[in-house]
């Protein structure tokens, strides 16, 4: 399944990537290394279970030659909208590195 994935990822060429239900194991394992070798970076907010134990979450990925992080915070639906969600989110601030503007 990670091939497709992968294949997938690189064949889109986008400038930003967002991505749901990735695994810590697997963002460790796969996503962050092939796509920081592929000019990527990024960062995942796993969410969490009543018991403390990370099950997925959500990966924000940038091209680093179009985009520099400069702040994230990571935080739950519940947090910002809705009560008792417990959904991860992953607000970014980029800066975009042609034109010098944030996000």
């Amino acid at each position: 399944r990670w091939r497709s994935i992968a294949r997938e990822l690189r064949e889109a060429r986008a400038d930003l990537l967002c991505l749901q239900e990735v695994e810590p194991e697997a963002w460790d394992s796969h996503f962050e290394p092939h796509m920081r070798e592929q000019g990527y970076l990024g960062v995942l907010a796993p969410k969490r279970t009543r018991g403390g134990g990370a099950l997925h979450g959500c990966a924000s990925l940038f091209r680093a030659s179009a985009w520099e992080l400069v702040a994230q915070r990571t935080c739950t639906l519940s947090d910002m909208l809705l009560p008792d969600a417990g959904r991860a989110g992953l607000p970014a601030a980029l800066l975009d590195e042609a034109r010098g503007k944030g996000t």
